[in-house]
């Protein structure tokens, strides 16, 4: 029972290493109070497994890290010219006066590197440029530095996580060629593109689509992106776990369809492993198609987990797959704790594992509105925490937007895409194509139309400082500390506590200090 009890703490402490590679500069007072807890456990158990799971936590990164920093040096980044070959790797982003996109180079003056992505604007004769094809280009590189400015959105850091080594714009020059055409699964995803396309003519629901299913936001106009925004409903057009979460529960859901259909002699595999697998098949082809983002590897790593976990045979309890799902996203993604998006996912997760645990059972239609406000307005909270802004009304869109989008939008374009390349090519005149590609449309239409509504969240954009916000989860959770039945979810809300007992304070920020000189004619 005892080493049962202490696995349960691998997790945390294999994040807490990690964590203290990357914010231990800064030797926030939270984390302090996290690795007194550890080694009060480690000593209480006399668990060593404890320090050299942390210690793992620690040096893992940093080695992959020091992989990094080797790759740099090879490639000698300074403002120079540079003879690049490789692939485009991100869909193609086209601007009035430029094209943007992400370049896995993989020789640099014809001497062979390990993949090194960077990130390449275009000027002039850009229009040719598409996803997946090869070329070899005449640029100019700067290292991948940015803004950082304080309070602010800090592009160095999204470089850092992301892996994006260095930056720069291609010359145009002779030496610029295309080496070879889109192949394989980027050839796939443009066709899909090129199909979405002919099928919906409604640029707002061709941009939404897109974006849903194949990860491309360049068709997103500004009016959508500013509803959006003012709504507080990105994340539902961003590929996230939602997004994978959905592909792999249609997955599941046909798997056992079919296997009640089925003979009904028995089987030697039982209905569960087949789900799950199955599961797993359906959202690992959607991450493919999506581009297999970073938010899209996340969530399929977890999914992963808990099929895992069920395959296998091995009752796992919640707080145990959620431990292992961090690890392995750790594992895959050293850099994942320097992503918001990595916080905000795993900390739905965690909602979601207490509110499975500490909830009485309910009845489904209002357990699932009841789950929804919970979300809503711990998502609310954890925006004001990272942001230091909340859209009131924000809660109230994703009321509706949300469940909208799960149960309707998102499932209903799977299934065209799917009959779209299964089917439509041999019964494209039958009426049920274009009925189902109307009935597509009519939904994106009112997803888009309710989103246009925005009176509403126009004055309810209030900026909030961490002191009320802090004072107010403080009891929550420690009401929360004091109702958990397992010290695996104890710990979790002990974080959050420790958060607003210790919050960290921002060191080395820009200061500047302004004297007014004849009533403020000058300063």
């Amino acid at each position: 029972m005892q080493g049962i009890k202490i696995k349960q703490w691998y997790g945390a402490a294999f994040f807490s290493g990690n964590l203290s590679l990357w914010y231990g500069y800064a030797t926030p007072h939270w984390l302090l109070l996290i690795l007194l807890i550890l080694i009060w456990v480690a000593y209480r158990h006399k668990a060593t497994s404890l320090a050299v799971v942390f210690l793992l936590g620690f040096i893992y990164p940093l080695v992959t890290q020091l992989i990094d920093s080797t790759v740099l040096e090879r490639l000698a980044i300074t403002k120079h010219k540079y003879l690049l070959s490789g692939e485009i790797v991100s869909w193609v982003k086209h601007d009035t006066d430029s094209s943007r996109f992400t370049f896995l180079a993989r020789e640099v003056n014809h001497t062979t590197i390990p993949d090194t992505a960077i990130q390449l604007t275009c000027y002039a004769n850009c229009k040719g440029l598409k996803l997946g094809e090869h070329w070899q280009l005449l640029v100019k590189l700067s290292p991948a530095i940015g803004f950082a400015n304080p309070a602010g959105f800090n592009y160095e850091r999204w470089l850092f996580s992301n892996n994006i080594k260095a930056r720069g714009y291609f010359i145009d020059s002779a030496f610029n060629q295309r080496l070879g055409e889109n192949q394989g699964i980027s050839a796939l995803r443009i066709h899909l593109k090129q199909r979405l396309q002919s099928a919906f003519f409604d640029p707002q629901t061709q941009g939404g689509i897109l974006a849903m299913l194949l990860g491309d936001r360049t068709l997103l106009d500004g009016d959508a992106r500013q509803s959006l925004r003012a709504t507080g409903t990105g994340h539902l057009i961003a590929i996230s776990g939602l997004h994978v979460g959905l592909a792999g529960s249609m997955g599941y859901a046909i798997a056992v369809l079919v296997w009640r259909y089925a003979s009904r002699k028995e089987h030697v595999i039982d209905k569960q492993s087949v789900a799950w697998s199955c599961a797993v098949v359906v959202a690992l082809i959607y991450a493919i198609i999506s581009g297999m983002g970073l938010p899209a590897q996340r969530a399929l790593a977890m999914l992963i987990v808990f099929a895992i976990s069920h395959v296998i045979g091995r009752h796992w309890s919640l707080g145990q797959r959620f431990n292992m799902a961090l690890c392995v996203v750790i594992v895959l993604q050293p850099k994942a704790a320097l992503d918001i998006g990595f916080w905000l996912s795993f900390a739905v997760t965690a909602i979601l594992v207490i509110y499975v645990k500490l909830a009485p059972s309910r009845k489904y239609f209002r357990g699932l509105v009841i789950l929804q406000l919970v979300l809503c307005i711990s998502l609310s909270a954890l925006q004001s925490l990272f942001f230091e802004q909340v859209a009131l009304a924000s809660v109230v869109y994703n009321l509706w937007a949300i469940p909208w989008v799960s149960i309707v939008l998102l499932p209903l374009s799977m299934v065209w895409l799917l009959l779209d390349s299964i089917l439509f090519t041999l019964v494209s005149s039958l009426d049920v194509a274009h009925v189902l590609t109307w009935l597509v449309a009519s939904v994106y239409g009112i997803f888009w139309w309710g989103l246009a509504i925005t009176e509403l969240a126009q004055h309810s954009l209030i900026h909030v400082s961490l002191a009320p916000v802090a004072a107010i989860l403080m009891p929550i959770a420690v009401l929360c500390i004091r109702l958990a039945s397992s010290w695996t979810t104890k710990i979790s809300f002990v974080w959050l506590l420790a958060m607003c007992i210790f919050p960290r304070t921002p060191t080395s920020l820009f200061k500047m200090t302004v004297l007014d000189v004849g009533q403020g004619l000058a300063i």
